[in-house]
């Protein structure tokens, strides 16, 4: 799959890194952790060039905001049976205000589905690559952390909901009911 327009995505920020999320759920670009690192998910540039996606099943109606006076985007799927809320942030350090905002940056993607009606099954594949897409990762599994390693940059899923490491990513489903939520973290490190 191809990048949609860049009209297409929202922006998220912590002050020293970025990402862009498309209306369909897909995180398609994250450099960290600085504006001028190497992405981890760079599909904008080359559809192999890696994303981590979360959507529904089916076909689904969209909407999307900024919650107000952040960078965090909230977007909403409504599909035949149900409404859930996809929340998507790049953490910010515990505490900090004004001009401390960044200068501890956790590195972190946090991306919570919340079901507001009825129910709805998501699909989450997270297909990174590192290095602007140059290097496949290597992945290992244990402790409920997924951990993706490859140049000089490891990243840490953590998950809500059961994860299954493929080849080349993971993927995993999410059944949510009214009331139900699953989040997930992604934070990057350096080897």
């Amino acid at each position: 799959m191809t990048a949609p327009p860049i009209s297409d995505y929202a922006l998220l920020g912590d002050c020293q890194g970025s990402a862009l999320v498309s209306r369909g759920g897909s995180i398609d670009w994250w450099c960290a952790p600085r504006f001028d690192s190497p992405s981890s998910l760079g599909r904008i540039l080359d559809p192999s060039a890696g994303h981590w996606e979360i959507r529904p099943a089916e076909d689904a109606r969209i909407t999307r905001d900024y919650v107000e006076g952040t960078m965090v985007v909230a977007t909403t799927f409504t599909g035949r049976e149900g409404r859930v809320r996809l929340t998507d942030a790049l953490a910010l350090a515990p505490g900090a205000r004004g001009h401390e905002i960044g200068m501890e940056s956790p590195c972190t993607l946090v991306r919570v589905a919340q079901a507001l009606e009825g129910r709805m099954s998501l699909r989450m594949e997270y297909r990174p690559r590192l290095e602007y897409g140059l290097v496949g990762p290597e992945f290992e599994d244990g402790d409920g952390v997924l951990r993706t390693i490859g140049g000089a940059d490891r990243l840490l899923l953590r998950a809500d909901v059961p994860v299954h490491a493929t080849g080349d990513g993971a993927v995993a489903t999410i059944d949510l009911r009214a009331g139900d939520d699953a989040g997930f973290a992604l934070r990057h490190t350096r080897s």
